[in-house]
Parts: C-alpha cells; sequence; structure tokens
C-alpha cells in the first residue's frame, strides 16, 4: 500500500509552491473526494462514461457506432446509473481500453482529488499515461499534481492571501462561491494555526 503523506513531504510541497503548510493541510484535506488507493493499492478511480463519449469523438471515432454492448461505458450526459465504485471502475476502464486506451484513461478521474486524465497537461505531464502513472505512485504524488493544476489555473495566489471564495471558484470552475468548500478551507486553516497554537508560515 503506499505510504501516507509525511509532515516532511507536506513542508516540502509548500515550501516549492510558496505555500504556507497550514495552507497545504487544509487544502489536502478539504479538496479530497475519496480516498486515495484502493484496498488492493491501485490508485481510487471513476470512470465517467460521458468524457469517454465526448473524447472518442475527438478521437475521431463515432461513439454511437460503439455503443452496443457498451451502454455502461458510453452515454451523452453524465450519470450515476451505471457507477460501480472501488475496483468495478477499473472493469469499466478496462473495457473502455478495449475501444481507444488514450481516450479511456482521459475518461477517468483519479486519486484522492479525482483530477480526470484529460487535465494531464494542466497538471505537468506529458501523457495521459504518465499522468495515470504518478496517481498510482502515492498520496504525495497526488497531492503534488492538485498543485501543479492550480498553479495553471492562477489559483496559488489565492490561496496565499487565504481568499477561501475566490479559490473556490477557481479550483470548481463556477461563476458563484461554493461556500461549503470556501467554509471548510477557513475552518481547517483555523483548526491548523489559530486554534492548534501555531503561527501562519511554513511550519
Amino acid at each position: 500500500m503506499p505510504e501516507k503523506l509525511t509532515e516532511e513531504q507536506l513542508q516540502a510541497l509548500a515550501v516549492r509552491f510558496g505555500l504556507e503548510t497550514a495552507v497545504l493541510q487544509s487544502l489536502a484535506e478539504t479538496a479530497s473526494e475519496t480516498d486515495a488507493f484502493l484496498p488492493d493499492g491501485r490508485a481510487s478511480l471513476f470512470f465517467e462514461g460521458h468524457l469517454f463519449y465526448r473524447n472518442l469523438e475527438k478521437a475521431g471515432i463515432s461513439p454511437d457506432t460503439c455503443r452496443a454492448g457498451n451502454e455502461n461505458i458510453l452515454f451523452r450526459e453524465p450519470t450515476i446509473r451505471y457507477d460501480e465504485g472501488g475496483a468495478g471502475e477499473y472493469a469499466r476502464l478496462d473495457k473502455a481500453r478495449a475501444i481507444h486506451p488514450e481516450a479511456a484513461l482521459m475518461s477517468a478521474s483519479y486519486g484522492m482529488f479525482q483530477i480526470p486524465g484529460e487535465r494531464y497537461a494542466d497538471c505537468g505531464f506529458d501523457s495521459v499515461e504518465a499522468f495515470v502513472s504518478a496517481q498510482n505512485e502515492s498520496v504525495c504524488r497526488q497531492l503534488e499534481t492538485l498543485c501543479t493544476l492550480l498553479k495553471t489555473q492562477g489559483a496559488i495566489p489565492l490561496l496565499c492571501v487565504h481568499d477561501w471564495p475566490a479559490f473556490s471558484r477557481r479550483y470548481t470552475g463556477t461563476s458563484l462561491a461554493p461556500d461549503d468548500l470556501a467554509w471548510k478551507m477557513g475552518q481547517a486553516y483555523y483548526r491548523h494555526t489559530v486554534r492548534s497554537g501555531n503561527r501562519p508560515g511554513y511550519r
């Protein structure tokens, strides 16, 4: 099983991205959507059939010609109807890879932050295969990937000034502030600084 995130890894990533360690801790806690890894050691994964539909089109393949027998992995609109959860999502991914390997990998979300494979370039990777490999390495690599994505999005400066609502809007891509995420970020930061007796900074 890949190791848990250590204090040393947190501090190193905080320095690398110009963040307080408390901010990075708060981000890791509040932005995570699931466990980082399955019990068998593979990165958590959620296959998204509507993304597969779109990515097949981008690859020059008509999705409708592939739908027969693949209704659980290929559809136009988002739905939870075919969700398997856990290792079952890898079965769906494998089924999609038989149709188009790259489009399949780009159509799943990986790790504790559920970052879509199609965002691999924004996360600093040259290929979706390299992105997926990194998500299977460790919790630290998953957090590093998230931070790189946030840097690409221009969200790091918002974390530096503790503008939680603006960060939440940038992170989720919505025009209205996701109040729940902003509130959780603020509460987590308070817990890691003021309430714990630590002063803001790189500790």
